[in-house]
């Protein structure tokens, strides 16, 4: 016996088309089944997730790009340290979300790609730090010096921000995978019931990930010793998720990440030379001359500049008592009082400074 898991309203809508997998994951799921049951709806289910992962990726990679312009650029050195770490195998993150196909995953809210968030990354690496780096120094264990100052207490935050790590759009894939406890009354029950030979396998189908991550770290503290704190911080997590991985079933191979790449952060963009209200250096040319020696007929009402950057282009100043002054030949300093150069025939309109 199955039961209907949709909406009515949604019941004979196709997500072949869609690309939210956490949508898709989370409301399209047409029938549950029985207990130890199959159904064939969870097949199909499963792979229309994985499609639309692939569908998500051209508007995701937007937002990928907004979100690294967001923390800055290099030039302004802001305290921040980012990298990028690829999945050794598969990752599972969210295992225990609510989902009506029995185990989750952790997918963006408003994109639906797989993520890891960032208290998922504090959480392993303050375990990791208390656990590993405790035993050579007390400090790092918890309630020493160090630790407090990477992670905090209960009042007072540390002073690293662990940030939600964001995918690399067309490094993430979604995969079908399956576990097979054998002995689901034992683990039921805590143990309270024991385990035999006669106790069927309930196979378990979940999803899990693959991919390049990017980490990002930030420090409230700008001086030097907060830079030196931020990469002592990026150590531990690339250590942490290195040895230990991150995630569910870690104890089977499941979460492991190295660093791959250092993360660059945006180019700041060229400034525009020719914005309204910049001033530029020009040379006065003899009227209609500058389209290769063709004349026009409206340059008796207007005085032609040409500009001196690398790239040439032809300034309009209309007001031409405020250049009878100024010869042929002769540079001149104008304000940019309109930008026409997205046109058809591009040129400037300027006023003499």
């Amino acid at each position: 016996m199955t039961i209907m898991a949709i909406r009515e309203s949604l019941k004979n809508q196709s997500p072949a088309d869609a690309s939210h997998p956490g949508l898709i994951l989370q409301r399209y799921l047409k029938t549950q089944k029985e207990a130890g049951g199959a159904s064939a709806d969870w097949d199909c289910h499963f792979e229309a997730v994985i499609a639309s992962c692939n569908g998500a990726k051209t508007l995701y990679d937007a937002l990928f790009r907004r979100w690294l312009k967001a923390f800055g650029t290099e030039e302004e050195r802001a305290p921040i340290s980012i990298k990028g770490f690829e999945t050794q195998g598969r990752l599972i993150c969210g295992l225990g979300i609510a989902s009506p196909v029995e185990t989750g995953l952790a997918l963006h809210h408003t994109y639906g790609v797989p993520f890891i968030p960032g208290s998922t990354l504090k959480g392993v690496a303050a375990h990791y730090c208390h656990s590993r780096w405790g035993k050579e120094n007390p400090d790092f264990l918890e309630g020493g010096t160090a630790y407090e100052t990477l992670f905090g207490t209960t009042d007072d935050q540390g002073h690293i921000r662990f940030h939600d790590a964001l995918p690399k759009g067309k490094t993430v894939q979604l995969h079908r995978d399956i576990m097979t406890p054998h002995h689901g009354d034992y683990y039921g029950e805590k143990g309270t019931k024991a385990p035999t030979d006669f106790d069927s396998p309930v196979p378990v189908s979940f999803l899990s990930v693959t991919g390049t991550f990017v980490v990002v770290l930030t420090c409230d503290d700008p001086s030097d010793e907060g830079r030196r704190w931020l990469d002592l911080a990026m150590e531990l997590v690339g250590e942490s998720l290195a040895t230990t991985g991150i995630g569910g079933k870690t104890r089977s191979g499941y979460g492991r990440m190295i660093a791959k790449d250092v993360v660059k952060l945006p180019k700041p963009p060229k400034p525009d030379l020719y914005a309204d209200g910049n001033v530029i250096v020009a040379e006065r040319i003899r009227q209609g001359t500058a389209r290769g020696g063709k004349k026009n007929k409206k340059a008796k009402e207007r005085a032609e500049f040409l500009s001196l950057s690398e790239e040439k282009y032809l300034i309009i100043v209309r007001d031409l008592d405020s250049v009878k002054d100024i010869a042929i030949g002769e540079k001149a300093t104008l304000r940019i009082t309109q930008n026409r150069l997205n046109e058809q025939n591009p040129y400037l309109e300027a006023e003499v400074e």
